[in-house]
Order: structure tokens, then C-alpha cells, then sequence
């Protein structure tokens, strides 16, 4: 399983104009997300001042988390990191290490 940083971006052509739709748009991305924090892979979710970008930390397959942005399209577009464990890294510099010598 890995873990990921998703940095995601509010498509803002996509928001409707009107106030009523707008509220009822962000109700809905909303409640995808909460969902995903729940039953998914989401395991926090932050947003940056301004209201229309932020983050979230996944953990998971690659294939779950795939889907989980899937989720949210057309509306928000995503930009997924896989991050590496400590564990992770002290095994890669170990391999490298014996690669020097």
C-alpha cells in the first residue's frame, strides 16, 4: 500500500454562476469527500485559504487511488505525488550505498 499527496484545484469554468448552485456543487464535492475519508482512501484533507485548491494525503493502491480522483472529475483537477515511507528510503539509500562500493 502507498501513500500520497494529492494537491487539487477547483476547476472554477465548471462552478455554476448562480449562488443557490454553487452552494449545492460545493455540498455535493463535499460530501464526495467526507465519503472518501470514511470508506476510501483519504486520510486528511485540507484546503487553502481562498477556498478553491488544497490537499489531501492519501493511502492505498494505486488503482484506489486513481479512482478516488476519478471521483471528483470533471470538476476538480488533481496532481497526485507518491511519497516514500522512512522505511522506504533507508532501504533505497542501503541499495545504493552497496552500488558505491
Amino acid at each position: 500500500m502507498g501513500k500520497y499527496l494529492c494537491l487539487w484545484e477547483i476547476d472554477m469554468s465548471r462552478v455554476p454562476e448562480d449562488p443557490k448552485e454553487q452552494m449545492e456543487f460545493f455540498e455535493h464535492i463535499q460530501n464526495i469527500c467526507k465519503e472518501d475519508m470514511e470508506k476510501g482512501p483519504t486520510k486528511d484533507f485540507g484546503m487553502f485559504l481562498g477556498g478553491i485548491s488544497g490537499y489531501t494525503i492519501e493511502e492505498g493502491t494505486e488503482e484506489e487511488v486513481a479512482m478516488s480522483a476519478m471521483r471528483y472529475c470533471p470538476f476538480v483537477k488533481c496532481t497526485i505525488h507518491q511519497a516514500l515511507s522512512t522505511d522506504q528510503l533507508s532501504t533505497i539509500m542501503e541499495k545504493f550505498k552497496a552500488c558505491c562500493e
